[in-house]
């Protein structure tokens, strides 16, 4: 598996909101070409690939191996979602999936997940 990740396909977006930290999930903003972070729960577009201010280009991975903080312990091979700050967390059964974890980790490791 690559530290780097696989990147499958990636958009182009603008930021409707700062984009303060790389690597966190991201929603649909006001306007169609507007990302904004991801809160808990959120259906999620993809991971942003850089931090971003607010109305300026950033690329949003939306499918392959991504790599994505976490925000609590997440083991390989477990769905995924949003936590209240954009952070991979372990989703529960009845819960809309961001990701499949590829790589177990703990809170704020750099982990790899599954976008499809």
């Amino acid at each position: 598996m690559s530290s780097k990740g696989r990147s499958l396909l990636k958009l182009p977006f603008f930021a409707g909101a700062a984009l303060a930290n790389a690597h966190r999930f991201v929603k649909f903003g006001a306007a169609d070409d507007k990302v904004v972070q991801a809160a808990a729960g959120d259906p999620v577009v993809g991971v942003n690939d850089r931090p971003a201010k607010a109305d300026n280009p950033v690329d949003v991975d939306v499918l392959g191996e991504i790599r994505v903080t976490y925000g609590a312990a997440v083991t390989r091979g477990n769905r995924v979602k949003s936590d209240a700050n954009g952070r991979a967390i372990p989703a529960n059964a009845n819960e809309v999936a961001a990701g499949i974890a590829l790589k177990s980790g703990v809170e704020n490791d750099l982990g790899s997940v599954l976008l499809r």
